[in-house]
């Protein structure tokens, strides 16, 4: 009897001791969260570091890492932690959709209209990925091609005006493809004004 108690006693401690160190873990992650939240975002780098630390396998950590170095316009330690996201979680649309908009805002295009075709091929219905692309894609002077790509997300939100906008505003522009990138900036694109949009709808340069 005093054995089983002995066993029993054991087993309660450990299973103390598993979820106290997983409430760790969880609000480590969350304060990280909170203080991003808060527009804090040194402070919140330094615990999401410590939350990879405890939940390595954990693609959310990296993916609210990414976008807080987003945040602080910090584009090329973005996309390194985005990747990570990504590698861990290589079918979630929001994270590879995140990941194309770091991508774009830092200027690589080619790479980010990949990942944006991407989210198309996982998530037919994610429609700010075919928003993101028909920016991008402007940026690059693919302008008949962004056509295609708001005309698809419109078919998706038919009501939504920036939408709308953003068709007419690649529509005009269309059939000047033959433009080098050395004549035209990102203004004379048309898309100087357009937004991209991470997967919470928070946009981006």
């Amino acid at each position: 009897m005093k054995v089983m108690l002995t066993i029993a006693l054991a087993f309660s401690i450990v299973l103390g001791s598993s979820s106290a160190a997983a409430e760790q873990k969880h609000s480590t992650l969350q304060e990280a969260n909170s203080l991003s939240a808060r527009g804090q975002y040194q402070a919140a780098v330094g615990l999401y570091e410590r939350a990879a630390a405890e939940q390595p396998g954990n693609p959310m950590v990296y993916h609210m890492w990414g976008r807080t170095l987003a945040l602080m316009s910090n584009l090329s330690a973005a996309c390194q932690q985005y990747r990570k996201a990504v590698e861990l979680a290589p079918k979630n649309a929001e994270l590879i959709n995140d990941l194309g908009v770091a991508l774009s805002a830092s200027g690589f295009l080619d790479e980010a209209v990949a990942q944006f075709r991407r989210v198309n091929a996982i998530s037919p219905q994610f429609v700010q990925a075919y928003n993101n692309l028909g920016v991008t894609l402007m940026r690059k002077g693919k302008y008949n091609d962004a056509v295609e790509s708001f005309k698809f997300s419109l078919k998706l939100q038919p009501k939504n005006t920036a939408i709308q906008s953003k068709l007419k505003e690649a529509t005009k522009y269309a059939g000047q493809e033959n433009a080098t990138n050395s004549d035209r900036s990102d203004n004379d694109s048309g898309a100087g004004n357009a937004k991209l949009e991470t997967s919470k709808a928070e946009s981006a340069k």
